[in-house]
């Protein structure tokens, strides 16, 4: 739309027009007539239900929050990853089925379990790796 001109007659938008009022007539609605039960057979399926002992609801125990596992990569020297393997024999001779990854687990809390002397003994024997490219 243009205002440059005065002149010029303005636009007229339009309008909706309202729709007749519809005239609305009340329903009338018939209430179901419903057959007056004998009170006293209420009455008693009640006290029966009351009598009934409740059940005794246990209650669950709370389960622990899942873990996040953590996927790590490392380097060791090749003796050291195949006593992985001699490890995981003696489990299958002893009835375990074990991977390497429980293997490694498990030296874990080893070391973890042991008092300082021990620790610092065992860690003494390693030697540093030099990572490969």
């Amino acid at each position: 739309m243009s205002t440059d001109n005065p002149e010029a007659p303005a636009e007229k938008t339009p309008v909706a027009k309202k729709a007749p009022a519809v005239k609305k007539t009340p329903v009338k609605t018939t209430a179901a007539v419903k057959p007056v039960a004998n009170l006293e057979t209420k009455k008693n399926k009640t006290e029966v239900a009351a009598e009934k002992p409740k059940a005794i609801v246990a209650e669950k125990p709370k389960k622990a929050p899942k873990l996040k596992t953590i996927h790590d990569c490392f380097e060791m020297p090749q003796t050291e990853f195949s006593k992985i393997a001699v490890i995981k024999q003696a489990c299958l001779a002893a009835g375990l089925k074990v991977k390497k990854n429980d293997v490694i687990r498990g030296g874990l809390k080893a070391l973890s379990e042991m008092n300082p002397e021990q620790l610092a003994r065992a860690m003494s024997g390693l030697g540093k790796v030099k990572k490969s490219t």
